[in-house]
């Protein structure tokens, strides 16, 4: 097959991971997870996809699920307010640069270059959702109610739900290596 395509499969593949994971949380979330329990798993799965998708799919196409993340939360009903999808596909898009320029760049073993990598991601979507984000909501129209709630959804929770998806990732890559799935620069260097 054709490297291009099977990158292409693959990130329609993560893409459908996210749809799937945006719809159950919302069908089973707040049942079972109330408050910012839902927020944090699904929060947590959408960034374990794209943790994976960084690897396995390349910058570009994690970029573009990253990106498309907000839109589907919207159709969903994840999401409540159309205006912030550019917002929040921003956060995932801070993400996933920071994670693939560490585990590109930084020249430590795999697994201690991806936990950098996590970490500086996770802590590069926080301080974007939970202070230039959160800053912005009153410019956006929202109130004093809707503020402190989004403070508290953009936040903290932005942090907590990209390190336990980054933990999860730990798992599913060497899952994935062991059933012999390359990553996009295994990929690569085969040429």
């Amino acid at each position: 097959m054709n490297k291009k395509l099977m990158l292409l499969t693959r990130t329609a593949v993560m893409l459908a991971c996210v749809i799937v994971f945006q719809w159950l949380g919302k069908l089973l979330g707040d049942a079972i997870f109330p408050g910012v329990g839902s927020t944090i798993l699904v929060g947590s799965l959408v960034n374990l996809v794209l943790y994976v998708t960084t690897i396995f799919c390349g910058v570009i196409g994690a970029v573009c699920v990253g990106l498309l993340t907000p839109v589907m939360a919207l159709v969903i009903g994840q999401l409540a307010f159309p205006i912030l999808i550019p917002f929040v596909g921003l956060g995932n898009v801070i993400l996933v640069l920071a994670f693939w320029a560490i585990a590109k760049y930084v020249k430590i073993p795999d697994l201690a270059c991806k936990s950098l990598g996590v970490v500086g991601g996770s802590l590069l979507k926080f301080l974007y959702m939970g202070f230039a984000l959160v800053a912005l909501l009153p410019v956006l129209g929202f109130n004093e109610k809707q503020v402190a709630m989004m403070s508290v959804n953009y936040g903290w929770v932005q942090l907590v739900a990209a390190i336990i998806g980054g933990i999860i990732f730990y798992g599913v890559y060497k899952g994935l290596q062991k059933a012999g799935l390359k990553s996009v620069s295994e990929l690569f260097a085969e040429e």
